[in-house]
């Protein structure tokens, strides 16, 4: 029977996973305002927070559906395997949060935080700790349980040229957003989250420009995640083969 590159331990995964949605959990609680509704829905446009949320999200469905797994197996008469956790449906959205949230982080450590915060010169100590966590923290212990305990069972070619369903719908929900409300609209509604969604200041052609470029980012780092879970598939196959050929 051909493994998968994970750790198919339902004890290990439940205590990483705890402890990633109380990371997670409180880089929401930093992007949160108690005393201005405005702020709050003005931050739950920005691509990183939502990302952020998607993955709480994610991983708060694996737990939920832990013991309700437990006891359909038990009532079966069956042995309680964790793996069966892993669906198809929920790997491709998990993937599909993967690829979002490492372009998160990359984008920002890549471009806005060189220039922002200039963390060449000052160091990761000059990052607003909301952006510590919402674009390095969060991203890297999300991608640290990918690599740990999700089954790599091959994702199709076609896969990541999906998962652009959610950053399309996002820039689309934005445009419409900022474009159909009115300039006084309750809450800043029409507020732009992201200077490129300013087709007035930008140009329509250079506002193409952009998406299509992000786009292609998108695919790039999908096609990445496609390439990173075969290259682990093969290191299990080896192993194996070098273990049982001893």
């Amino acid at each position: 029977m051909k493994k998968s590159a994970s750790i198919n331990n339902i004890y290990l995964s439940v205590i990483y996973k705890l402890f990633y949605l109380a990371i997670n959990g409180y880089s929401l609680k930093l992007h949160i305002s108690l005393y201005s509704v405005g702020y709050n829905i003005h931050m739950f446009s920005y691509f990183t927070v939502l990302s952020n949320l998607l993955c709480f999200l994610i991983i708060s469905y694996y737990m939920i559906r832990i013991p309700f797994s437990y006891v359909k197996s038990k009532k079966n008469s069956e042995v309680f395997d964790s793996t069966s956790l892993y669906s198809y449906k929920y790997r491709f959205v998990n993937g599909m949060a993967l690829m979002s949230i490492i372009l998160t982080f990359a984008l920002f450590h890549f471009v806005i935080a060189r220039y922002k915060y200039a963390i060449a010169a000052k160091g990761f100590l000059a990052l607003p700790p909301k952006d510590l966590y919402a674009h390095y923290l969060v991203p890297m212990l999300f991608t640290l349980d990918w690599i740990l305990f999700t089954p790599k069972k091959g994702y199709s070619r076609k896969t990541p040229l999906l998962w652009l369903i959610y950053p399309l719908t996002y820039f689309i929900s934005i445009m419409i957003r900022t474009f159909l409300l009115p300039k006084r609209s309750i809450f800043k509604l029409n507020t732009f989250p992201y200077f490129f969604f300013n087709i007035q200041k930008m140009g329509i052609y250079r506002f193409i420009g952009i998406i299509i470029a992000l786009m292609i980012v998108f695919l790039i780092v999908g096609y990445a995640i496609l390439g990173i879970e075969k290259y682990l598939n093969n290191l299990c196959v080896r192993s194996m083969q070098k273990h049982t050929s001893s």
